[in-house]
């Protein structure tokens, strides 16, 4: 069986992507996916659990059309005894997602982290309007939030969660990339500007040696540049053509110039 597998392999935490309390809007955000399926799934992983406790983490990916489904999704992963609840932005790869954001990358955007009886519950930088007021309300209230000030907020801003964490990406070819978004390139939207990010390959695992790949120079240079965030604030700005990709911006900052990392601002977050 594979939960047993995976608690076996000493799994930290198995997360699940979570965007409906009901099965058509489930299937909605997730094409193809049944919900009963994946919540019966849940609860046999947690009940096969032995030894080594596995934690179990849902994702919640709010957008316009499942936010007010929001705090249900939240008491139904209590059920599940899921220790561990992420709500993070959508990224808008295309125009009709950019119109789902909840974020505005503005400075009255709400971000806090907290911790409930039995599960830790973070939320990512997101407006508080007409649209999020009634679900993010009842989920604070139900999650007894203990302080409600934004967790770390120097760190929510021109901070990379990837690098200052240690962490890095393995791509499906063998490719090492300093985090999730530089793993493959794509395009994406920033506010109403399209923005096209290149892909950053620091080695290859199939060629190198991971320890090598990681203690290299050139390597070593780019989390130092990322640490120190010397990048424009494209995030907020958007006013150039410079904002529509990752090559360079008004500062001078070459490959890869950060300054437009969503990540990095706090309004789209990874478990």
């Amino acid at each position: 069986m594979l939960a047993k597998r995976l608690t076996a392999a000493r799994l930290d935490v198995l997360w699940v992507s979570l965007e409906g309390s009901k099965p058509e809007s489930y299937a909605d955000v997730r094409l193809g996916a049944e919900l009963p399926d994946i919540l019966n799934n849940i609860r046999q992983f947690r009940d096969s659990r032995q030894a080594y406790h596995t934690e179990i983490g849902v994702v919640f990916v709010a957008m316009k059309r499942n936010i007010a489904e929001l705090p249900e999704v939240m008491r139904l992963a209590q059920e599940l005894g899921v220790t561990r609840f992420l709500v993070t932005n959508v990224l808008p790869y295309t125009e009709d997602l950019r119109e789902e954001a909840l974020y505005s990358c503005a400075p009255e955007d709400l971000s806090f982290t907290s911790t409930a009886a039995d599960t830790s519950f973070e939320l990512c930088t997101m407006n508080i309007n007409d649209a999020t007021r009634a679900a993010l309300q009842e989920i604070i209230r139900n999650a007894r939030i203990v302080d409600t000030t934004a967790t770390n907020a120097g760190m929510l801003k021109n901070y990379c969660p990837f690098i200052e964490s240690g962490s890095l990406a393995i791509s499906w070819d063998g490719g090492v990339s300093p985090c999730l978004p530089l793993m493959h390139s794509h395009a994406s939207y920033l506010g109403e500007r399209k923005r096209c990010t290149r892909r950053l390959i620091a080695g290859n695992v199939s060629e190198r040696n991971l320890t090598d790949i990681w203690d290299a120079p050139e390597y070593l240079n780019i989390r130092r540049r990322v640490q120190a965030f010397y990048f424009a604030s494209c995030t907020s700005c958007k006013r150039c053509e410079l904002a529509e990709k990752n090559e360079t911006d008004c500062l001078g900052s070459g490959f890869p110039a950060c300054g437009g990392c969503l990540w990095a601002q706090g309004f789209i977050r990874c478990p």
